[in-house]
């Protein structure tokens, strides 16, 4: 895997991000300037090993960001999702290079550098995946302060103690897991 980073004040489109000037680095990379955008370009071949298999992309550059295949956006990435479905069947063999566009945008000035996550590929089980996110939502309405981290304040979904929803999906969810 390669992958590299340039920073900019400037707000630019894939074509000139294309042509920064690039260095490579690795997880822990510590990036960003108030308002600044970093650009990571990932290199990589899809293994043979996975070949006939769904391939995710799982990368945390640190800031919210959009991911540019072939110069047009494919997804956006933030707290909520770091994965990215580079193909829904692969040959193996293939060579990819994505450009990510990654903010560091800060609410009210609190600001701090961002650390860039090592960029991983995945064979993604869907039936584990689809499990995930179904479990998740239920879990959420039992019980939101489990993930207050990234619903901030919003904890008023969650059902009531005493409603009896709340148990079934609470039944529901250990007897699932």
């Amino acid at each position: 895997t390669d992958v590299a980073a340039a920073e900019t004040m400037e707000h630019i489109l894939p074509p000139q991000a294309a042509r920064l000037p690039y260095k490579r680095v690795r997880g822990g990379f510590l990036w960003g300037r108030l308002w600044g955008t970093a650009w990571f370009r990932l290199r990589f071949t899809i293994p043979a090993a996975m070949r006939g298999k769904t391939v995710a992309l799982h990368f945390n550059p640190g800031g919210e960001s959009l991911i540019f295949r072939d110069g047009l956006p494919v997804q956006g990435l933030s707290w909520t999702r770091y994965e990215y479905i580079v193909t829904p069947r692969a040959r193996g063999g293939e060579r990819i290079e994505l450009l990510v566009e990654a903010g560091a945008n800060a609410a009210f000035g609190d600001f701090s550098k961002r650390t860039m996550e090592q960029p991983q590929l995945w064979v993604l089980n869907r039936e584990v995946w689809d499990a995930h996110w179904d479990l998740n939502a239920l879990s959420l309405m039992v019980d939101p302060t489990e993930h207050k981290s990234w619903l901030g304040n919003r904890t008023k979904q969650a059902l009531k103690k005493d409603d009896p929803w709340r148990a079934k999906i609470i039944y529901a969810l250990n007897k699932a897991v």
